[in-house]
């Protein structure tokens, strides 16, 4: 699985990249006194334009973020490629939601929510392979290192 994983942390990272400009981008015009000029409340763009509202949003995705680094960091630890599928798929619905709400002010949106669902069903799929390698290392009798 050397290419595949590659791909894959290559991927988480890219991801991992992406949120954290997003974060930023609001926060840059903000500062230079545009205040809403960016929205960074994703497909929707329903939630208000106040500070608290941004730094929560801002919060979320850093977690995001971070969730995609920590997977790309251990892509065989189950339990952390769960963690990872579990918040993507979390994302499909939510993200998923939120453009079918509001799909006829966001119809430009589509490419990025079929994107969201790509990413939850390969982390999803990730996620089992992690589990059933780590089953089968766990059943796997242990070779005993003692010359007889």
């Amino acid at each position: 699985m050397g290419l595949a994983s590659n791909l894959l942390r290559g991927w988480l990272v890219i991801l991992a990249i992406f949120e954290i400009v997003e974060i930023v981008k609001p926060w840059e015009s903000f500062e230079k006194g545009i205040m809403g000029a960016v929205d960074p409340t994703g497909a929707s763009g329903v939630l208000p334009h106040i500070d608290v509202v941004h730094r929560l949003w801002g919060f979320l995705i850093a977690l995001l973020a971070l969730v995609r680094l920590a997977a790309a960091a251990d892509l065989y630890n189950p339990i952390m490629q769960i963690l990872n599928a579990a918040v993507h798929i979390v994302e499909a619905v939510v993200f998923g939601l939120e453009f079918y709400a509001y799909r006829t002010s966001h119809e430009e949106k589509l490419p990025i929510v079929i994107i969201v669902f790509v990413n939850a069903l390969l982390f999803s799929g990730w996620a089992a392979a992690a589990v059933g390698m780590a089953a089968a290392n766990s059943t796997r009798p242990k070779s005993d290192s003692k010359s007889e």
